[in-house]
């Protein structure tokens, strides 16, 4: 899903004319900026020496004094817009509800960063934990049937994160990325775009699929395999707390009632929970006999946690949002853990410190692991193939992050000021500071500044034979 950004800086006077593009964004030295779309045409006129500049897009008309612009930026790649529409609901301004879906209809203008979506059925409901307290809602989108969305394998379920607390918009994307670079099962796929709520502009998300077991995340016999989630948040309906390490279990998928009642003889799903139940606790009991990579896969131990510590994401220390699969029940396949999920609270997190105030998380601080986890690591052969996947990591991987980087952020800077008008955020949530995103340059700036420190102190330690 790698996409050009093609854009070309042109001085005003190249403008005066039209050009048909997605979008053409002024940005201005009076700390403002405007976005037009479609065929975009610039005149001008002087009065008393001052020059103004008149601006026509779509029927609409816009007059700025020449010397206010800096620069104006011509796209012919732009992030994808979606709409969303609720008949029943014509008035409502998002989504309020997070227990029941609503029947809506979702098109898409790919802007020539994804294919189109022509005007099709959907059901919108809200979603998340934590983030769902958030003043901006996200969403799970879910169809009657299995399709495809910006180019993503075909699924009923999708989600539309809002990225709150993220000013730069692109922690979840660089986490995904990396991910997939190392090779990590079942990562999913970000697509940066706006939405629009009944006519209502709601800024950024991020497109995403829905993780589960599908084809579109987890790709396993769900009649046979499962995906857990260790998480404190402790809300499915089957559910455990492990013998060895008390963690919170939980069956992601699949859907133990839907099995039960479509063929008898899998069992019921107390019976399936229990058998799964002695699965997990009888690979824990090896973990803390220091045996732990005869039932957990090792490499892929590995760089699930060389991830989260490039990333800094301690909700593998709650645990919150963690999840691992297996095929089947038996000794003949191992635990793998994957996919990964949930980076907003990570990176340069804006957390709390002394005296009431807030900062930026340093990028020297240590990651926090589950107490199983953190008996994998002191486990025979960790350290020797961590070491091997870091170095791998800095040499291939890391110079191709930074220019992906470079470019992910060009491509949403213009989405990012927009978000920032409509979400002045620059308020305490009780646990983290969000940041309004409409100063991009200097958010993507700290958060390549911060990644660039990271590496750097994760390569130090790793010299000592240290992950923290």
């Amino acid at each position: 899903m790698k996409k050009v950004l093609f854009a070309v800086t042109v001085s005003v006077t190249a403008l005066f004319g039209f050009a048909e593009v997605p979008q053409a964004h002024i940005y201005r030295n009076d700390g403002g900026f405007n976005r037009l779309e479609g065929a975009v045409g610039a005149t001008h006129s002087d009065d008393g020496g001052a020059k103004t500049i008149h601006f026509s897009s779509n029927g609409e008309s816009l007059s700025i004094e020449a010397g206010v612009i800096d620069r104006i930026d011509l796209r012919t790649v732009a992030v994808p817009r979606i709409h969303i529409s609720v008949p029943s609901a014509p008035g409502l301004p998002q989504i309020v509800e997070k227990e029941e879906y609503l029947d809506a209809e979702i098109s898409m203008d790919g802007n020539g960063y994804a294919d189109d979506l022509d005007l099709t059925g959907v059901r919108v409901k809200g979603r998340g934990n934590s983030t769902w307290w958030f003043p901006k809602k996200p969403m799970r989108l879910k169809f009657d049937k299995k399709i495809s969305v910006a180019g993503m394998t075909e699924a009923k379920s999708y989600v539309l994160l809002a990225n709150y607390i993220d000013p730069s918009l692109m922690r979840n994307t660089m986490a995904m990325w990396i991910a997939r670079e190392l090779g990590i099962a079942w990562a999913n796929h970000i697509v940066p775009c706006e939405v629009t709520f009944n006519g209502n502009d709601l800024g950024a998300f991020m497109l995403t699929e829905k993780v589960g077991i599908n084809g579109a995340s987890v790709n396993i016999e769900e009649t046979e395999g499962i995906l857990l989630e260790l998480s404190d948040e402790f809300d499915e309906k089957y559910k455990f707390y492990s013998a060895t390490y008390n963690l919170p279990v939980m069956v992601k998928d699949p859907d133990f009632d839907e099995l039960a009642a479509d063929d008898p003889s899998w069992g019921t799903p107390e019976e399936n929970l229990a058998a799964w139940q002695a699965e997990f606790e009888s690979a824990e009991r090896l973990v803390a006999d220091g045996r732990g990579f005869e039932a957990f896969d090792l490499d892929s131990f590995v760089d699930y946690l060389l991830l989260y510590n490039i990333v800094l994401n301690s909700e593998i220390g709650h645990p919150k949002s963690l999840y691992l699969h297996k095929v089947r029940i038996g000794d003949d396949c191992k635990w793998q853990c994957g996919p990964v999920w949930d980076f907003d609270a990570s990176f340069n997190l804006s957390e709390p410190a002394d005296g009431g105030s807030f900062r930026p998380r340093p990028a020297v601080n240590g990651l926090w692991l589950n107490e199983m986890f953190e008996k994998l690591t002191k486990t025979p052969g960790f350290m020797e193939r961590y070491k091997e996947r870091f170095a791998e990591f800095q040499t291939d991987i890391y110079p191709r992050m930074l220019e992906f980087f470079d470019e992910y952020a060009e491509l949403v800077r213009p989405s990012a000021k927009v978000n920032g008008r409509i979400w002045p955020a620059d308020s305490d949530t009780g646990w983290c500071f969000a940041i309004n995103s409409f100063n991009h340059e200097t958010h993507a700036g700290d958060l390549r500044k911060w990644l660039v420190e990271r590496v750097a102190h994760l390569a130090t330690l790793a010299a000592n034979n240290r992950i923290r």
